[in-house]
């Protein structure tokens, strides 16, 4: 004993399995939705992609995801036009965050005039967000940013001689489409905000002038038609003119305002609809804004409005939140939203779902019976072969050991374990127990009724892991394709299987191979 426990590949894996074991210990083992329980959002993309075009989408909503700090969600692709977000556990507030980050595409645009002066691409450097509180009860917050030079120019050029004008931060403005609300508020939308600042208007511009500048639907871009109707029977008839032209409907009103057999018609005629309905605390020009994206709409000073572009073009998005901690949300999602860039295609929750986790701790229940009950079954073959304890249980717990550095490596990288990966966990066990079998058969069993004397131990356990290496990196060589191609649970199974393969090839069968060595030497 004293001698397999000097060995130096023994050695190496008691030290990995203890460090896999503090790991576990104190950074926990992230578990999949159908392990834990939690909520499952069904994303749709606008259209079927590329696999190289779904990576990059998957990859920046992990990104905002991460940076954020929202953990336990795995995000996976689904075919080709589809996107599967896992929100493991049973917070509300951590699903209100995913739901909330999901929804905003993250298209940034900055209008003057309805000209676009500034887009998502052209920011090279967001700034740390700034905090303050005002002298009325709310915060103001501030996230500055620089744009590329050549951004710069363009800025100054759309800017020129539009001292006093808005600038208009919008974010996933809905392009290419109609907005549709009752006259009422439609006409509201038509005057003069109540919180306007004219300090920066020429005196001798009119009011008429005035209206003109600050008209929010040539604000929002030509592209954008707002039709306000006093019937809800008269909107598919106001849509005619628009078929073919127009690729998205945004109905402003309620089920009981508008039903929904006018959404179905207008449905028929080609467009996408949207219904958007006002929360209890939104006025009408809040609501609006948070329909097209309207974030905010500083007033452009005058010293940017010389058409003189600056060397180092710097920004600000700024605006108001009603507490420190929604400020600081607020921000941080501006913030990573801005660094992340927009997706590369168009995305909208179309199912959620909800797993009990009741039936998640079920599954781990049965699971855990299912491995208990395959190493007895594993350890019963292996003596009735053997007949030599001495043999079956290194065997075993080497087995065991393999289990605890898988599940140290995936808690080391955040890899979520759920069913599938637990199936690439039960693979590469049963791979390496076949494995061991090898060594052992190579090292003592007879051939032609003699022990195979003419060859030495070490020489027989370099025969066994040829074997063995050619028959793990075949197995890996099978899996590596479903582990790059994304293809949805099969990914957990692929990377699971491949993580298990390479911990068998550098630590756990040269452990067994030395193990071997010694307890059969004299056999």
């Amino acid at each position: 004993m004293n001698k397999i426990l000097k060995n130096g590949k023994v050695l190496i894996l008691i030290i990995a399995v203890l460090l896999s074991a503090i790991t576990i210990y104190f950074n926990g083992i992230s578990t999949g939705l159908d392990l834990e329980g939690g909520t499952l959002v069904t994303l749709e993309l606008d259209r079927a992609v590329t696999p190289s075009v779904m990576e990059d989408a998957v990859t920046r909503l992990e990104l905002r995801l991460n940076r954020l700090g929202i953990s336990d969600v795995n995000v996976r692709p689904w075919g080709d036009s589809n996107i599967m977000v896992e929100v493991s556990g049973t917070s509300a507030e951590k699903e209100a965050s995913v739901i909330k980050i999901l929804q905003e595409q993250g298209v940034y645009e900055a209008r003057i005039d309805g000209v676009v002066a500034v887009r998502g691409s052209d920011i090279v450097r967001v700034d740390p967000p700034e905090i303050r509180k005002t002298s009325y009860e709310g915060i103001s917050w501030h996230v500055p940013f620089t744009i590329t030079k050549e951004a710069g120019q363009t800025f100054a050029f759309v800017a020129k001689g539009k001292g006093g004008y808005p600038v208009d931060m919008f974010l996933d403005r809905p392009s290419n489409s109609i907005i549709v609300m009752d006259n009422a508020m439609y006409k509201s939308l038509s005057g003069l905000p109540s919180d306007l600042n004219l300090s920066g208007i020429d005196a001798n511009v009119t009011i008429p002038q005035i209206q003109n500048i600050f008209s929010i639907e040539k604000r929002i871009g030509d592209d954008i038609k707002l039709i306000g109707f006093s019937n809800s029977q008269e909107i598919p008839s106001l849509l005619k003119s628009y078929v073919g032209e127009k690729e998205k409907v945004i109905i402003l009103a309620t089920e009981t305002e508008v039903g929904k057999d006018i959404l179905s018609q207008v449905e028929k005629m080609g467009f996408k609809v949207e219904r958007e309905v006002m929360g209890k605390n939104e006025s009408q020009g809040v609501y609006f804004n948070r329909v097209v994206g309207l974030m905010n709409s500083p007033i452009l000073s005058e010293n940017l409005a010389t058409g003189e572009a600056s060397a180092t073009p710097s920004y600000v998005i700024q605006g108001t939140s009603s507490s420190q901690s929604e400020a600081i949300q607020e921000t941080s999602s501006l913030k990573i939203i801005l660094q992340s860039g927009a997706l590369p295609v168009a995305t909208k929750i179309v199912g959620k779902s909800f797993i009990s986790p009741t039936l998640g701790s079920e599954f781990i229940k049965q699971i855990l019976l299912a491995g208990a009950a395959a190493l007895i079954a594993v350890a019963a073959i292996v003596f009735i072969r053997y007949k030599k304890l001495y043999i079956s249980i290194p065997i075993i717990m080497i087995s065991i050991s393999e289990i605890v550095i898988i599940l140290g490596i995936a808690s080391i990288i955040h890899w979520t374990i759920d069913l599938a990966a637990m199936a690439g966990i039960i693979a590469a066990i049963g791979t390496g127990v076949d494995h061991q079998i090898v060594i052992t058969d190579e090292s003592l069993m007879e051939k032609g009724g003699e022990k195979r004397k003419r060859k030495s131990i070490k020489k027989r356990v370099e025969q066994a892991f040829f074997i063995i290496f050619t028959s793990a990196f075949t197995t890996i060589g099978a899996m590596a394709p479903l582990a790059y191609l994304s293809l949805g649970m099969l990914r957990g199974f692929a990377v699971t299987t491949i993580i298990g393969l390479v911990i068998g090839l550098t630590i756990t069968r040269p452990a067994y191979g030395s193990i071997a060595k010694i307890l059969l030497k004299n056999q």
